[in-house]
């Protein structure tokens, strides 16, 4: 199977909780109960990509990584995709997964559970050498994504391929 790297998006200009990355949760900041349970969840590298040098330095504190990304981004998914430059700059990575930021209760088993399809899909693309439809893949073009819901919650996958 590929290699896994997760891939946290964290901002402080949320619209309805400013700041929210850093709001204290049991003596620590929600973004690093959410690093360590991606952490837990064992498949690979973490990463929060943040346009914020105080939570950078707060998952630095820590013992995480942090990359910086611009402030301008629609989206968390394009936050992603701008950080995995820097966090992925040899691309090793062929399954990225996006952990929100704001799943501080997440199980680290659900994160664990999201790469299963792709794991199938990986094991029977090698074995039979044909690029083939899996029913829970939504297409297959590039870049190729995956939703797939766990416990209620859903987590978002984008496996990407890079040519050569």
């Amino acid at each position: 199977m590929a290699d896994v790297l997760i891939l946290i998006p964290a901002r402080m200009a949320s619209h309805r909780l400013p700041g929210k990355p850093l709001a204290d949760i049991a003596g620590e900041p929600m973004i690093v109960h959410v690093m360590r349970r991606a952490q837990a969840a064992q498949l690979g590298p973490v990463v929060i990509a943040t346009d914020s040098e105080a939570i950078a330095a707060c998952v630095e504190k820590a013992g995480g990584r942090a990359v910086m990304t611009r402030a301008d981004h629609a989206s968390g998914s394009d936050r992603i995709f701008e950080a995995l430059a820097a966090a992925d700059p040899e691309r090793r990575a062929g399954i990225i997964v996006n952990v929100q930021g704001d799943l501080p209760t997440i199980a680290p088993a659900d994160i664990a559970a999201v790469i299963v399809p792709l794991a199938l899909f990986t094991v029977y693309r090698a074995w039979t050498g044909k690029l083939v439809a899996h029913r829970s893949i939504a297409r297959i073009t590039l870049p190729l994504w995956l939703f797939v819901s766990f416990s209620g919650v859903v987590v978002f996958v984008m496996l990407y391929y890079s040519p050569g």
